[in-house]
């Protein structure tokens, strides 16, 4: 489809749209059938923080918020996906710079405040099934700017189809989901909320997205890492 009429340049509504569509085509290209449970904040924008299972969750929540990214910077090296977040304003992170960390925290305040475009991002800063402890750099930053948050917790059935963890290479691994057909992503959304103390609201929104995981695993009979390995 094609949101730009000549002689302008798209409207912010017409690049939110192109983002969202692009990323719903990737969720189905790569075999997803999308479920989605509890409702988007009403408060925009805003700040969204999730658990993060693999490289499908980019797609997955950019179908659902038409935000700003914050990804590790590997990934803009990846073909399809890279080159698509970055067209969508992705930031890329380089996880191992201080000067880095700092500059991505500024760009996504100005992003919320000067833009008027919320932001998504992973604070475990890397994939995981289960989960790794959230970092509370964006706790921090949407306490001091008054930033509402919204907690999203993302699974996939089969996970083990999906999600990217370990040893996992990229193209092997897109190129297997491609070959092995459909799979389910249930995405669950929080309550919105207000950030006034950013080490236990972390804690707290952290709790309730890793025991939400931890609850949809156990169906699928999974209960630790080592239930992963084939």
């Amino acid at each position: 489809m094609n949101h730009r009429k000549a002689g302008r340049d798209p409207s912010s509504a017409e690049i939110q749209s192109i983002q969202m569509e692009w990323a719903q085509n990737m969720v189905q290209l790569v075999g997803g059938k999308l479920k989605v449970r509890g409702a988007k904040a009403r408060h925009e924008p805003c700040l969204v923080v999730s658990n993060h299972m693999g490289y499908v969750d980019i797609p997955v929540l950019m179908a659902l918020f038409p935000f700003a990214y914050v990804a590790k910077k590997a990934i803009s090296k990846w073909p399809v996906f890279g080159p698509g977040a970055a067209s969508v304003g992705t930031v890329f992170v380089d996880r191992s710079s201080p000067q880095n960390r700092r500059d991505v925290a500024v760009a996504i305040g100005d992003s919320i405040e000067k833009k008027s475009k919320g932001v998504i991002l992973f604070p475990e800063g890397t994939s995981s099934v289960f989960g790794k402890t959230w970092k509370r750099g964006a706790f921090t930053i949407a306490q001091e700017r008054g930033l509402w948050v919204q907690p999203a917790r993302i699974v996939y059935t089969p996970v083990k189809k999906v999600a990217y963890y370990g040893d996992d290479i990229f193209i092997p691994h897109i190129l297997k989901l491609l070959k092995d057909g459909s799979f389910e992503v249930d995405v669950e959304l929080g309550e919105p909320t207000k950030i006034l103390d950013a080490e236990a609201d972390r804690v707290r929104l952290e709790t309730w997205v890793h025991q939400s995981v931890k609850e949809a695993l156990a169906q699928q009979g999974l209960s630790s890492e080592s239930d992963l390995v084939e």
